[in-house]
């Protein structure tokens, strides 16, 4: 958790996500077109982080 109280989404880790309620279903059909809209991304692969630890417990 950051200072300003939001979650950070760390590449390279795996995020198992539930969706454990719904508050309102949407309508079957929007009521007005959405408007068009144009997404430029570049994407960079980095390779995984691999942390290994040992643990003993007594």
């Amino acid at each position: 958790m950051l200072s300003n109280g939001k979650a950070e989404i760390v590449r390279n880790n795996v995020y198992k996500l539930k969706v454990t309620g719904i508050a309102k279903l949407g309508l079957p059909e929007p009521k007005d077109e959405p408007k068009l809209a144009t997404l430029k991304l570049s994407v960079e692969v980095e390779p995984w982080t691999i942390q290994t630890n040992n643990f003993e417990f007594k």
